[in-house]
């Protein structure tokens, strides 16, 4: 109410609001966020948009810790990759898996999927883009524009790393990892080392979305609001569902059994087996 009246509605962040009145519960914050937090041990885990972690207390919002990287040229404001393994906060910087001890923030162990190359800022954006993928101990993900890698963070070990042009992230099963390219092809890499199992460019120029893996299917959707299902054995179509034509806005998901998409148009629609 109090930044209402003053002219500044809706032009602050949600963190800010709780340094305004009397009591607070979370100290104000500025920094923009387009990360989901991560609730972990009685913590809270911020990603933001500059790419910098941060923990809060989860009972009082008293911050813990901080991490700052120096500043990049660019940043994607996109998804990043954020989450815990065991006993380690996983975070993606600069083209880097990072490990941090969760109580005090000190890094324990960095992991390169790109490096920066080029000759002017663009051309040098390696950001990591979610969503990313955990199968045990092992993390994959995208470096926008570059590269999938897969981590073993109980080793701290890279495991490997393959090009790959796409600016989505991308899903795994227990044996693959997936990734829709910015061109359209589909392709899917062995998550143990990396070899390149197959690639399909039936999907060219659809504009999709990072894929869902799903049973036997790989599931993307398209510009079209078209929803693809594609062998996960080798990429032929399984199926096609359809939706209301305005594009399909963000990576499939699956609920209580039921594959939900949402589209450009604010539509969302659950499909299940038969």
């Amino acid at each position: 109410r109090v930044l209402d009246e003053g002219g500044f509605g809706g032009l602050m962040g949600h963190g800010l609001g709780h340094g305004v009145g009397l009591d607070i519960h979370e100290l104000p914050n500025l920094s923009p966020r387009n990360e989901a937090p991560l609730v972990a041990g009685n913590r809270v885990f911020v990603l933001a948009a500059d790419r910098s972690v941060s923990a809060y207390d989860a009972a009082t919002g008293y911050r813990l810790w901080g991490q700052q990287r120096p500043g990049e040229p660019l940043i994607l404001r996109h998804a990043g990759v954020l989450m815990a393994v065991g006993d380690t906060l996983v975070a993606g910087l600069s083209g880097r898996l990072v490990g941090f001890n969760p109580d005090n923030g000190v890094v324990r162990w960095e992991a390169p999927l790109a490096s920066p190359r080029g000759t002017n800022d663009v051309e040098r954006l390696v950001d990591l883009v979610g969503p990313s993928t955990r199968n045990n101990d092992v993390v994959c993900a995208r470096a926008y524009q570059a590269s999938v890698g897969c981590v073993d963070v109980g080793q701290a070990r890279l495991m490997w790393t393959a090009k790959a042009t796409g600016a989505v992230g991308i899903a795994s099963n227990a044996e693959q990892v997936f990734g829709s390219e910015s061109n359209g092809t589909v392709q899917a890499w062995s998550r143990r080392d990396g070899s390149k199992q197959w690639s399909t460019q039936r999907l060219q120029l659809r504009q999709l979305t990072a894929p869902l893996a799903l049973g036997r299917s790989v599931v993307v959707g398209d510009s079209s609001g078209l929803v693809h299902m594609l062998s996960k054995d080798d990429g032929t179509p399984l199926n096609r569902l359809t939706t209301d034509s305005s594009g399909i806005a963000a990576t499939p998901v699956v609920v209580a059994d039921t594959l939900v998409v949402l589209t450009r148009n604010g539509g969302v629609y659950g499909f299940r087996p038969d």
